[in-house]
């Protein structure tokens, strides 16, 4: 209402004095309109502010207060949730690595055991050499090599020594070491003749 009454007075100055002053006027109607604007909109906000406030709490549903059985579960949660409690971030960590690590163990105990020899890659035993072939020939390396002993695959002399050892010492062990023509022999795509 006072805003009102100076707008009205402002405009019958405006008359009286003329150009100069409806400058005037537009600036002073500005800051008069921009004071009542923040006014408003600070007035709208802590209202908004205060309904939410008083609002919001009562949202909680509160549905176990009245049910015993509930309230029982509540206090079973709540000591589970304080045993459970541990303030040492490391020791969560070894406790999980610890059931990871004898999950593991227990799990693999059950399949058949790994490849115990000197081999760096056990699965060469079982996909690149021919059981028969090895026990039958006299020498290994005098009669068949690898395909890896090419000079189109690089492996280091280490490796093939160790992978020669490893072939003699199946020949030593074969129980039933007997000799077959190589027509006979089924063809292996591991080993090769010279």
């Amino acid at each position: 209402m006072v805003t009102k009454v100076a707008m009205v007075l402002l405009e019958g100055i405006i008359a009286i004095k003329g150009q100069k002053t409806v400058e005037a006027y537009n600036k002073i109607k500005a800051r008069v309109m921009e004071s009542i604007m923040v006014g408003n909109a600070t007035k709208v906000a802590f209202v908004l502010l205060v309904t939410l406030v008083i609002i919001i709490p009562c949202f909680e549903a509160n549905i176990g207060e009245f049910d015993n059985f509930l309230k029982a579960q509540v206090k079973e949660a709540y000591k589970f949730a304080l045993n459970a409690y541990v303030p040492i971030p490391e020791d969560v960590t070894n406790e999980l690595n610890l059931h990871v690590h004898s999950t593991w163990e227990n799990s693999i105990a059950t399949r058949r055991k790994g490849w115990q020899g000197s081999l760096l890659c056990p699965i060469l035993v079982m996909w690149l050499m021919d059981s028969t072939i090895i026990a039958c020939s006299e020498s290994v390396t005098s009669k068949w090599i690898l395909p890896f002993s090419s000079p189109f695959f690089h492996c280091s002399p280490y490796f093939l020594g160790m992978i020669e050892k490893t072939l003699t010492s199946l020949i030593s062990t074969c129980e039933s070491c007997h000799r077959v023509v190589a027509t006979e022999l089924p063809r292996s795509e591991a080993l090769v003749p010279y």
